[in-house]
């Protein structure tokens, strides 16, 4: 077997002509199929296996007829894959099967007369039919897996190509002739399966995407219509059998703090997987149960012909699955809790409303108690996990507060929660902010051991705050005679101006100070104003309000909240400086204290190249 150079050369530029028809013909007949699979109907699928008829057939036809030579094999390798493609496609009826089986059967009768008797040429039919056979079964299967894919192509070619006989459509073939266009047939299909497996996933993403981006919190109005007439009619049936019927409600913790880190599009990606969790969680009980999606993180649960006795354990092996599922989106490991409440129907319940109200008080009952809870009515239970949980990946991050005036001092760390994730090898936002008094303790004593300069501000949420085992142990580290020389706390959700009064002077006791962080966005001025009398300082946080608000806009809340800090005495800090006119407008207003990218991001505590006050 030998090949001269011209006739090497001949080989390799019809391989590469060969190759870049497969690859536009494969796109082409998805675009038809996607058609075919969309709207249906009898012409379309008339048009698509005339399409392959009529040019795999037509080719090979006039390529026999003309006698073309070394040539002929570029056509009529052409016209093998142009008959084999369907095959690679779902959605087709036996009869078109059948339809497509004939027309292969067309070619290989025309290239092998005389030698289909043969043992060779019966096996070599027979396994072309069996994997022609399993194409049409798996088709979606062999496009997503390249190695699969060509494999079955190149024993497609090897039965078709390599037992013609020598006498073949009135050409002789050549040892060489046979090595060739199997050659030739297997490097079409590697290039075309390769792009194609590419697009497959890339439709496969752009779909998740639109699944997710499409994925809206607010029930439409059909949906929401039908689901309320669903349960009034279970409600009704169940008073009328005296039966018996559970209400679950479930609502994701610190969603809010999901779509404010990670977009909106993270925490939809969430909620379509807690939801997946949740189904496959029920699934694996023997326990009926309907779920109802209210609005965005809230999940209500209906337990036709069960108590709430029953419903609990249930709702505990739901939570717990929820909660040690990790949800990954964009790289971005998360883990999330469920606050969950349950009731049951009574005789006294006139709607299903009725029974709509007890579970969303008792939920937030959870809530208000700690989260990650489940509360019967209105009594909370143990929470959903008793394994005390592992905060050692946890550490603060710092990021300074700097004086305007002299030469720009830092006169704060403002420490921020970050947890080690193994996964990326670095150091991300946790998923959960709430940790434990003594870890936030313990946390606040490390990070005082990895820096000399000891004036902390500590973030704390409205649930942290109102503590009072946590403003104790914040009291005892600011008390202690090694504690830091001054110990602030930010609360970035305002509680009750009662509840502030009887905390903030727990907190004054022992000399910390506190802030409302992110006034005029996240906290409005008819929020606080009731609670400025026991705070210390505001925060301003310019980058929640750069996007929706234009520069004039912006000066102007400044302006405001500067001389709200002015006429009621407080420190204003001006959060978000990451320009030099960002800095210029600080200076302009008067303000004293700055802190943003301007001066440097987020960054572990390290005693070596600390910047000294």
């Amino acid at each position: 077997m030998t090949f001269s150079l011209t006739a090497l050369g001949q080989y390799l530029i019809h391989t590469v002509l060969a190759t870049f028809f497969a690859v536009g013909y494969m796109f082409f007949f998805h675009r038809l199929h996607a058609q075919v699979v969309a709207r249906g109907g009898f012409w379309l699928h008339l048009r698509i296996n005339a399409l392959t008829v009529g040019v795999g057939l037509g080719i090979h036809v006039i390529a026999g007829m003309l006698m073309l030579g070394q040539t002929s094999w570029f056509y009529h390798n052409v016209a093998l894959f142009v008959l084999l493609t369907p095959f690679f496609f779902d959605g087709f009826s036996k009869l078109e099967t059948v339809f497509q089986l004939v027309c292969v059967t067309i070619m290989w009768e025309m290239h092998h007369a005389g030698e289909l008797a043969t043992p060779l040429g019966l096996v070599a039919a027979a396994l072309s039919l069996a994997l022609l056979v399993g194409l049409r079964a798996y088709p979606k299967k062999m496009l997503a897996n390249l190695g699969i894919g060509e494999l079955v192509s190149l024993l497609l070619a090897g039965a078709f190509w390599l037992t013609i006989p020598t006498r073949s459509t009135m050409l002789t073939v050549m040892p060489e002739d046979r090595l060739w266009a199997t050659v030739m047939y297997g490097l079409m299909a590697a290039v075309t399966l390769g792009s194609w497996a590419k697009v497959l996933q890339e439709d496969a993403e752009h779909a998740e995407l639109d699944r997710i981006a499409n994925y809206n919190g607010k029930l439409s109005s059909d949906v929401a219509l039908h689901q309320q007439t669903q349960l009034a009619d279970l409600f009704t049936q169940t008073q009328a059998q005296n039966g018996q019927l559970a209400l679950a409600s479930l609502d994701l913790d610190h969603f809010k703090q999901i779509n404010a880190r990670y977009g909106h599009l993270a925490g939809n990606a969430v909620l379509l997987a807690v939801s997946e969790t949740i189904q496959a969680a029920l699934q694996q009980t023997d326990t009926q149960a309907l779920t109802f999606r209210t609005n965005g993180e809230e999940l209500n649960i209906v337990f036709p012909g069960v108590d709430v006795h029953q419903a609990t354990p249930v709702l505990r092996l739901v939570a717990q699955a929820v909660r040690t599922h990790e949800y990954v989106y964009a790289q971005r490991a998360m883990n999330v809790t469920m606050s969950v409440s349950v009731t049951a129907l009574r005789p006294t319940d006139r709607t299903i409303d009725d029974v709509y109200r007890r579970a969303d008080d008792a939920v937030y009952k959870s809530k208000r108690n700690g989260r990650d809870l489940i509360t019967v009515d209105a009594e909370v239970i143990t929470p959903v996990v008793d394994a005390p949980k592992d905060y050692s990946s946890f550490r603060y991050f710092a990021q300074g507060v700097y004086a305007l005036a002299g030469d720009q001092a830092r006169v704060l760390h403002e420490l921020l929660l970050r947890r080690f994730d193994t996964g990326l090898g670095r150091y991300v936002l946790p998923d959960e902010f709430e940790l434990p008094p003594v870890e936030i303790a313990r946390l606040l004593r490390q990070a005082m051991g990895h820096t000399d300069f000891h004036r902390f501000n500590v973030n704390l949420t409205a649930a942290q705050f109102k503590d009072e085992e946590m403003a104790a142990a914040l009291c005892d580290v600011a008390s202690a005679p090694d504690g830091p020389v001054e110990l602030n706390v930010e609360v970035t959700d305002v509680v009750s101006a009662p509840l502030m009064r009887h905390i903030s002077a727990l907190y004054r006791a022992s000399g910390i100070k506190i802030y409302i962080d992110d006034v005029g966005s996240d906290n409005s001025y008819e929020l606080v104003r009731t609670r400025l009398a026991y705070v210390d300082g505001v925060k301003f946080a310019m980058q929640n309000l750069r996007r929706n608000n234009d520069d004039g806009a912006l000066r102007e809340r400044i302006s405001f909240w500067r001389q709200v800090a002015e006429d009621n005495h407080l420190q204003f800090i001006l959060e978000g400086a990451e320009t030099e006119a960002d800095i210029a407008m600080a200076r302009e207003f008067g303000v004293r204290f700055v802190q943003g990218y301007y001066f440097g991001k987020p960054e572990i505590l390290s005693k070596s190249g600390e910047r000294k006050a």
